[in-house]
């Protein structure tokens, strides 16, 4: 079995669980009070676990599965899992530093599929998203989550997406170097993306 199948099976698995044990959905959500006065560090990874709606689930599995099996087939299982669990991690860390001092839930997986979609954009950047090249794709999509973080859009974990790509892009470029070798100016145009966006938020 694939790291990438393993992830969906055990997500969807929980997640579907989840939808009619709240309880289970309350304690895996990332959430800022239990990791501040209970010190339930879990969260920062058990929160792609769980989802808030059957749509929301099947986005996600749907972009695990797309872009997950092609990018582990170029990292190998394991850096495909260390980048996925990193992503999530990164995207959690990134939601607690804005909302550190605050009450503030979340889930999903969407950290950590932005980190394998943000990986391929690195890998395959002509790759086509949306209708448009990959790295376009990319860049637009940094700039609007900025954007939109900073007016504090409601409903959207901009942060953890922010994080989560981040992170998937970095560790990418750790992995795979001979992508950034292949691409410089592409590399370097996202890395400013993401420097301008951690500069607004």
């Amino acid at each position: 079995m694939t790291a990438a199948l393993f992830v969906i099976l055990v997500t969807l698995t929980v997640s579907l669980v989840a939808f009619s044990k709240p309880s289970w959905t309350a304690s895996l959500m990332f959430d800022t009070d239990a990791i501040r006065f209970r010190k339930e560090y879990h969260r920062f990874l058990s929160s792609a676990l769980v989802h808030g709606s059957v749509m929301h689930l099947l986005f996600n599995l749907y972009a695990i599965f797309a872009f997950g099996h092609a990018l582990e087939g170029e990292i190998g299982g394991v850096n495909f899992a260390v980048l996925y669990l990193a992503s999530i991690a990164g995207g959690d860390g990134l939601s607690w530093y804005k909302h550190r001092t605050g009450s503030y839930r979340s889930l999903g997986a969407s950290g950590g599929a932005l980190g394998l979609i943000f990986s391929v954009i690195l890998i395959s950047p002509h790759t086509m998203i949306f209708f448009v090249p990959a790295w376009l794709f990319g860049l637009i999509y940094v700039g609007y989550s900025a954007w939109a973080a900073q007016r504090g859009a409601q409903h959207v974990g901009h942060y953890a997406h922010l994080g989560g790509a981040g992170i998937g892009f970095l560790l990418t470029a750790l992995f795979k170097r001979g992508a950034v070798a292949e691409q410089p100016i592409i590399f370097v145009v996202l890395l400013i993306a993401f420097g301008i966006a951690a500069w607004m938020l």
